[in-house]
């Protein structure tokens, strides 16, 4: 990406809800899911404007989230 392109993706740049040892942690994971369903859906948008050089750059990112998704459950929502 070049750098006017690039600053339209910070605002969607946010830092990860930290785990507390002793707070709620259901809502907390549930939170980082909803984050990683927001990354995927952006990784989406950007291959359909292609903002990636080719499918396959699209296919090793959309992978890795798909497997940070998918967590040690094996869990897999997002087909490609």
């Amino acid at each position: 990406m070049t750098g006017a392109t690039s600053m339209a993706w910070a605002p969607a740049c946010r830092q990860a809800p930290r785990m507390s040892s002793g707070g709620d942690r259901a809502r907390e994971l549930l939170e980082l899911r909803l984050e990683v369903e927001v990354l995927k859906n952006l990784l989406h948008l950007a291959k359909e404007v292609h903002a990636f050089k080719s499918y396959n750059a699209y296919h090793h990112s959309a992978g890795l989230a798909v497997n940070v998704d998918a967590g040690p459950a094996g869990r897999k929502s997002f087909s490609l």
